[in-house]
């Protein structure tokens, strides 16, 4: 007969391990924060074999396509999603701000942990250069992000604005090969490939305000699956609460890649702090609202904010 063991108040037997098989996108930065996952689950549960497997995506097919070309950021999930509702993975691992509003309806977000930051940052092609302020008129900054092009479009308008696709380590490496004279990326994925030094300028959240769920990794798995009990112990508390409220926004907003979008969520004791930065699809109506509410309150206000901000696009 197999013993027991009392795990994180589960009931786990000492004889026979659990495999769970997480989905990911095949890129170098994916891998690590599937390891991150990885790690965390076999921290609290040491008889789970946990096994990542890589999923290539229409947006790691085609590098060359903008997204809203592709059809949006929902490009890179969705052939992993599909691998979770085939059961060939357990669950999926995502970047949170790849997340649409409409994944799949027998399955949830269960999981989400925290970031190492939540900003842009950017990297520039001379090492003489320090800050967007530097660079001389015309200048090139690349991004693919609708986001980005407004922040630069809003603070910097002296300097141009072009497409870049590819991985975080290409984005770099194409910026200091001369395709641009700055390019704007993630902070937290440059501190999780462990080349923050290639930083030279970390972007103002106040007034950069990031992609909802910048920087969260987040798992999506199947309601009411056996292997939830695993999943949900690893999520950051705080994390989970502002990820919730990002992902309600996201749903009852409704804008698709089309619209450059901002969210802010901080909360400081009981209290939540709201900022959210967007535009018309043309990028000429610029919006910025600022909120701060009760946590028990912040379901009911995030849920107007949105359809405030629906109304004024």
């Amino acid at each position: 007969m197999n013993s027991l063991s009392l795990i994180n108040g589960l009931k786990i037997e000492k004889s026979m391990s659990t495999i769970i098989k997480l989905g990911t996108r095949p890129s170098k930065l994916a891998i690590i924060q599937a390891e991150q996952v990885k790690k965390k689950l076999t921290e609290r549960f040491p008889n789970l074999l946990v096994e990542i497997v890589s999923v290539k995506t229409e947006g790691d097919i085609d590098q060359t396509s903008s997204l809203k070309q592709l059809g949006g950021k929902g490009v890179f999930i969705k052939a992993i999603e599909q691998k979770l509702l085939n059961k060939e993975i357990d669950a999926a691992i995502h970047s949170f701000k790849d997340i649409t509003a409409n994944i799949a309806d027998n399955t949830q977000l269960i999981s989400f942990l925290k970031p190492e930051s939540t900003s842009d940052c950017v990297v520039f092609k001379s090492s003489k250069i320090k800050s967007l302020n530097d660079l001389k008129k015309n200048s090139i900054v690349a991004t693919s992000s609708l986001r980005r092009k407004l922040y630069i479009k809003q603070y910097f308008p002296k300097l141009k604005v072009i497409d870049i696709r590819g991985n975080v380590e290409t984005r770099i490496k194409k910026c200091k090969s001369g395709f641009s004279d700055a390019v704007i990326l993630s902070t937290a994925g440059l501190m999780r490939l462990n080349v923050e030094n290639d930083i030279s300028e970390i972007l103002d959240p106040n007034h950069f305000v990031p992609a909802p769920g910048q920087g969260v990794v987040t798992v999506q798995s199947h309601k009411n699956d056996e292997l939830n009990k695993y999943l949900k112990v690893i999520t950051d508390p705080q994390q989970h609460f502002i990820s919730n409220l990002e992902y309600l926004f996201l749903k009852v907003v409704g804008l698709d890649c089309n619209y450059p979008l901002g969210l802010r969520i901080n909360i400081l004791k009981n209290k939540v702090r709201i900022a959210i930065k967007w535009a018309s699809e043309d990028m000429e109506n610029i919006h910025e609202k600022k909120y701060e509410c009760d946590t028990t309150d912040a379901q009911n206000e995030i849920e107007k904010l949105a359809n405030f901000v629906k109304e004024h696009v």
